[in-house]
């Protein structure tokens, strides 16, 4: 079976508040070959359609509409789920945000403006 048709089965969660970011990723998702789910734009939204849909993996914004935090969204979704999570953020140079980030077991951080190379290694590492 090829990667291409691997990929086909594997659907990906968007968590992006912003309408233009959450269009690119979900376009670099369907290029590299998922399928992208959402996007969703809230730590509400993003538990309760990870818990619902049980994607293969969430791209996941730190800073959600409304005030939300999408570390702690992942926290939530920990507590019944272990899919791969990888933040996205501008904030990805921050010390101790960057460790908070990275102590969600099974994630990855990458740093905005997202480029689809970084993208599509960090999905490949975490769905081996």
């Amino acid at each position: 079976m090829s990667d291409t048709s691997l990929r086909e089965r594997r659907r990906i969660l968007i968590v992006e508040d912003e309408p233009l970011i959450a269009w690119a990723l979900a376009d670099m998702v369907r290029e590299l070959g998922y399928e992208g789910l959402g996007p969703v734009a809230t730590e509400k939204a993003a538990v309760e359609e990870a818990l619902r849909l049980a994607p293969d993996a969430i791209v996941m914004d730190f800073r959600l509409a409304g005030g939300g935090s999408g570390l702690a969204a992942a926290r939530q979704i920990r507590q019944t789920a272990r899919v791969p999570i990888i933040f996205c953020t501008a904030y990805a140079e921050e010390a101790g945000l960057r460790a908070e980030m990275l102590s969600v077991p099974h994630s990855a951080l990458i740093a905005k403006p997202v480029f689809r190379a970084n993208l599509e290694h960090a999905l490949a590492q975490l769905l081996k």
